[in-house]
């Protein structure tokens, strides 16, 4: 975490883009943290986000806590391909297919093949 999210466009410039910067600051924020809905996140957090001079947030993990919080269902848990779950028949009906990803069903398919094609084979 304790990541600086900074951009360097000179004031000058681009006179009232101060708002559009810390937008985007905070979409990066909210992107790195794989979040399905960044623009939306960050137009709910803008208000409550705190910039110094140069532009650094200083609240980020704050406002990524009261996210998380608050909206849930914009993070996905991790699946991890090595929980046993994945692979408990109970936790799966038959015919039923598990909701894996792509590149979590090429790696399934590498690691298992006969719980691969007991999914997955038509």
């Amino acid at each position: 975490m304790g990541e600086n999210y900074a951009l360097d466009v000179p004031k000058e410039e681009h006179p009232g883009r101060d708002e559009e910067k810390q937008k985007l600051l905070l979409q990066l924020l909210f992107a790195r943290e794989k979040s399905s809905d960044d623009e939306y996140l960050a137009y709910r957090f803008l208000s409550q986000a705190v910039f110094d001079e140069q532009g650094v947030l200083q609240n980020g993990e704050a406002l990524l806590l009261d996210a998380k919080e608050k909206y849930p269902r914009f993070f996905k848990p991790e699946v991890s391909l090595t929980s046993p779950a994945l692979y408990q028949k109970e936790t799966v009906s038959p015919g039923e297919k598990p909701k894996l990803s792509y590149q979590e069903r090429v790696a399934l398919y590498e690691r298992d093949r006969e719980t691969y094609r007991n999914y997955f084979q038509r």
